[in-house]
């Protein structure tokens, strides 16, 4: 793998490697092979809320086939849960227990709709089956609410876009249940299940779009040599890192690329630990210009580090350092009696 250090190699010689059969292992998965799971819970939601619809408008005429869609449709809360700890935790999402509570979540709503059905629903048994059952399904619409919040800092515009619209979809559905904005017992009853589906299916749909980068799992992945010349070529030509507020976001859109594309190429082509470590080595290569300028001599290290990208003067001098072993300081004076020597 190349180092950063070569950054000069490979600013002057964009890499030509051969585009077929590069493949090899990363542990930054950045689009996961398998969406099993995924899709799975959201079939299982879908098939749970269409359960409920069906029920509605069969239960006067089909007393069996109402039984059981009512029994099938018990639980797309639980579900909800799953499917969204499938879409914002992605593979840390998979872990035996909240299944677990899902499970039990569902049986103990058979247990209460069956005992409603033979008439035992009066039995302090029941009762307290019912009230735990309850409580089981107010702790997973809250979770289902708050799995947008886990890792939220950390991600991108557009990512952080998603998990807010989430939250704002699924908190109305709930509000607009709760509240009773809508009727129930009439042809309007099927109005909030439709919209959970018309929501989950955008859901979904933006997921496989935009996969969660898992940075824990080991994944296969193709190395892209013509999109590592872009970036290149882009950062030489309109040098986006000038800008302090530059994100790989942005430098997916001048590329007209997926996010999770430009963040693999970076990582795996280019040979950088990640998209800071790439913007801060041109910085300071930027930065490096200017302190052996003998007509800069006069600015400020601090007004280089702007000029240079840089928000403020602390990174600029830990990245410096890191880079070349000398402080801007120590670099400036060195170089420049060299030259006048």
């Amino acid at each position: 793998m190349r180092s950063p250090s070569n950054y000069n190699y490979l600013y002057k010689n964009p890499i030509s490697l051969p585009a077929q059969n590069l493949r090899f292992e990363t542990p930054l998965g950045q689009r996961p092979r398998q969406f099993n799971n995924l899709y799975l819970y959201a079939f299982l939601f879908l098939f749970s809320v269409s359960c409920n619809i069906l029920n509605h408008y069969v239960s006067d005429y089909l007393h069996f086939v109402s039984y059981m869609l009512a029994i099938l449709g018990c639980v797309p809360c639980g579900l909800a849960w799953l499917l969204s700890r499938e879409l914002f935790r992605g593979s840390a999402a998979h872990v035996f227990w909240p299944t677990a509570v899902v499970i039990t979540f569902f049986a103990l709503s058979i247990a209460a709709y069956i005992a409603g059905q033979i008439g035992l629903a009066d039995s302090g048994f029941i009762i307290f089956i019912g009230k735990l059952n309850t409580l089981l399904g107010s702790a997973v619409l809250l979770l289902t609410l708050l799995e947008p919040i886990d890792g939220f800092a950390n991600e991108g515009k557009r990512e952080r876009r998603f998990r807010i619209s989430f939250m704002l979809g699924y908190g109305a559905l709930l509000a607009t249940s709760f509240s009773g904005l809508l009727p129930s017992p009439s042809g309007d009853a099927s109005i909030l299940p439709l919209m959970a589906i018309f929501g989950t299916l955008l859901a979904v749909y933006y997921r496989a779009k935009h996969p969660i980068i898992d940075k824990n799992r080991k994944q296969i992945v193709d190395l892209n040599p013509s999109l590592a010349s872009s970036i290149q070529l882009l950062i030489k030509t309109e040098k986006p890192y000038l800008n302090p507020e530059i994100r790989v976001s942005n430098l997916a859109d001048s590329l007209k690329q997926p996010e999770y594309k430009v963040t693999q190429c970076i990582t795996h082509d280019l040979g950088y630990k990640n998209f800071n470590q790439m913007i801060n080595t041109y910085r300071i290569e930027e930065a490096i210009g200017k302190l052996k300028d003998e007509s800069q001599s006069n600015c400020s290290i601090l007004s280089i580090a702007l000029d240079s990208g840089f928000g403020s003067i602390g990174p600029f001098n830990r990245a410096f350092k890191q880079q070349t072993g000398m402080t801007p300081r120590a670099f400036r004076l060195a170089n420049l009696s060299t030259e006048q020597n």
